[in-house]
Order: structure tokens, then sequence, then C-alpha cells
């Protein structure tokens, strides 16, 4: 039995453009907010850890939203087979995450001589990439 809607694509396709918009201005609007708090200094060594964490940010995310995408549309006919398949790449995800969360703080603790307390405290940037960019991929 096939509970899903096909009118739901047309909704999904809103939610996916305002997504895209919110990711988009969010940073347009904070962008001049920070450099009044921040000052010159402070917007390099903030440039310098955002430039950082995101790395481990693209190697989380490496490939699970393309995969991720065509699995489910394969999938969208048989909702038992969909669950699955949603579940078992939000566990996928979730232990690489954890993994390149661990080389994260692994690589502060080990590379990093200066600005090891700001660059931990990027550590909440980087969970909220994941969680924002990685665990809303389908």
């Amino acid at each position: 039995m096939n509970t899903i809607k096909r009118n739901s694509v047309s909704a999904n396709i809103v939610y996916q453009f305002l997504y895209q918009i919110v990711l988009f201005v969010i940073p347009l609007v904070m962008a001049p907010f920070l450099s009044r708090r921040l000052q010159e200094n402070a917007i390099g060594v903030h440039s310098y850890i955002h430039s950082i964490a995101y790395y481990f940010v693209i190697v989380a995310n490496l490939g699970i939203i393309k995969y991720g995408q065509r699995s489910i549309s394969v999938n969208s006919n048989n909702e038992i087979m969909l669950r699955k398949t949603f579940w078992s790449l939000f566990y996928v995800h979730s232990v690489i995450s954890v993994i390149s969360l661990v080389l994260y703080i692994s690589f502060i603790c080990i590379f990093v001589n200066e600005n090891k307390v700001i660059l931990l405290k990027a550590f909440m940037f980087y969970l909220h990439c994941l969680i924002l960019h990685g665990f809303i991929m389908v």
C-alpha cells in the first residue's frame, strides 16, 4: 500500500527552495553584525576557524546527500524499503559524522598550539553545520 502522496513533491520543492534561500540570506544578514561586533582581528580569526572546521564538515557530508537522494527516489514506491533506506542513510551519516568529529578534535589537540580554546568553541559551529546540512539531507 502506497501512502506517500504524489502531490508532496511540489511541497518538497517549495520547502527545499525556502531552505536554500535561508542558507543564502542568513550570512548576508549576519555579516554586517559580526563585522561591527568582532572588529578586524577577530574577523580574521573567525574566518580561519570557519575554514578549518568546514573541511571536516565536507568530509562528513562527502557524497551522502546525492546518494541519499538517489536511494530515496529509487525506493519511493515501497514504503517499507523507503523507511529502511532512510534510517540506514541516517545511521551511516551519523557514524561518519562522529568519526569526522573525533578527527576534528584530534586535529585541534595535536596540531594547534595557539587559539586552541577558540577552535574548541568552533566545535559548536561544526555541530551546527552537521545538523543543518547533514541530517536534513533527504
